[in-house]
């Protein structure tokens, strides 16, 4: 893959320290080095008045609603977004069915994620349905199990 040389931007590094005016060297896929001056590389940018920075977390999204008819995420690179955390506001992603087939494709799915959450609405609705009652006990206890299952396979 060689080296790839970021020259003259702006980097901002995560750290709350100053933007630096610096170059980065990318080799392999990886950052290698950051400093000023660094020599060519097999590649070379030229991010002069542009920032340089690690990918963002985003740790408020929606993206397990949208991913299915956008599995680029386009808009979330454009961003610079490289991590989503998912399944807020009581929804998401997981879990969806027992069916087999359909746990290997939500599997496949989110080992694309590095931290997807699991809406208490999700669980309700596979365990109960979308009725609107008390749970039984019985109920309540086959939600605690599809939870603890949850939490063991997106991990």
């Amino acid at each position: 893959m060689g080296t790839m040389i970021i020259k003259n931007g702006t980097v901002v590094d995560g750290t709350g320290g100053a933007p630096q005016k610096l170059d980065v060297a990318v080799t392999d896929g990886r950052i290698s080095e950051i400093g000023a001056g660094l020599p060519a590389g097999d590649a070379t940018i030229d991010a002069e008045g542009l920032v340089v920075s690690p990918g963002f977390i985003d740790l408020h999204t929606h993206t397990d609603a949208t991913i299915f008819s956008y599995p680029l995420a386009e808009s979330k690179l454009l961003q610079g977004v490289t991590t989503d955390t998912t399944g807020h506001c009581g929804i998401g992603c997981f879990p969806v069915s027992f069916d087999a087939a359909k746990k290997e494709e939500l599997l496949q799915f989110l080992r694309l994620l590095t931290k997807p959450e699991f809406g208490t609405d999700q669980i309700r609705a596979l365990c109960l349905s979308t009725e609107f009652r008390l749970v039984e006990d019985f109920e309540f206890a086959r939600s605690a199990q599809v939870q603890k299952y949850s939490v063991k396979y997106a991990r």
